[in-house]
């Protein structure tokens, strides 16, 4: 209804109003999630963008400034899990979690780095990118975690190798990857099908 619907600019801000407040904030992270989804699965990156533009970015604004509630732990949780599926927005996402990142642990964070669109972030938020990620791993706790090595590759294969390297480290720090375990530099397949270093 806030990008569909023939709501002026009041009504708009009305409707996103009461998401927060209805039920003492109880559909706020709710409401978030079912962004991500809409993020993931159906809206292109024209239209994304288009959200972006029309209300969400002065919705997420508002979140962070605190207007009509405090943003919780669980918001901020469910908006860290949309800023991947950002695309040209990455960093202005980032910038919003930078001072109150939360702890992601279990699912979500799983959900986090098992994300598969790196190809769609653009290579100008490669830095907004890599914090992002490390953020999420210093507020884990320490000890292994199923998915971190792919999520480094992936990384390091879209931003380069060189940048990645001390993500890999504090991975290593926070023992969620052996210390033995080594990043590759992306392959790629040359002329004549060989295969060599980018």
């Amino acid at each position: 209804m806030a990008t569909y619907a023939e709501l002026d600019e009041e009504q708009r801000v009305r409707l996103l109003s009461k998401v927060m407040t209805a039920g003492d904030g109880v559909y706020a992270a709710l409401f978030m999630d079912q962004v991500a989804w809409a993020f993931e699965f159906r809206l292109d990156s024209k239209d994304k963008d288009m959200v972006w533009d029309l209300w969400l970015h002065q919705f997420i604004e508002d979140r962070h400034a605190g207007k009509g509630r405090n943003w919780s732990e669980k918001e901020r949780i469910a908006f860290a899990k949309l800023i991947p599926l950002l695309d040209e927005h990455f960093a202005e996402g980032v910038q919003y979690l930078s001072d109150s990142f939360p702890k992601i642990a279990d699912h979500d964070f799983n959900e986090l780095i098992m994300i598969d669109n790196f190809d769609n972030i653009p290579l100008k938020n490669e830095r907004a990118c890599i914090d992002f990620y490390s953020l999420l791993i210093k507020r884990h706790g320490d000890g292994p975690v199923w998915g971190v090595q792919e999520l480094l590759q992936k990384l390091s294969n879209r931003f380069g190798f060189d940048e990645v390297v001390p993500l890999v480290s504090l991975a290593k720090q926070k023992r969620m990857i052996s210390n033995t375990w080594v990043l590759f530099p992306k392959k790629e397949m040359h002329g004549g099908g060989k295969e060599g270093e980018a």
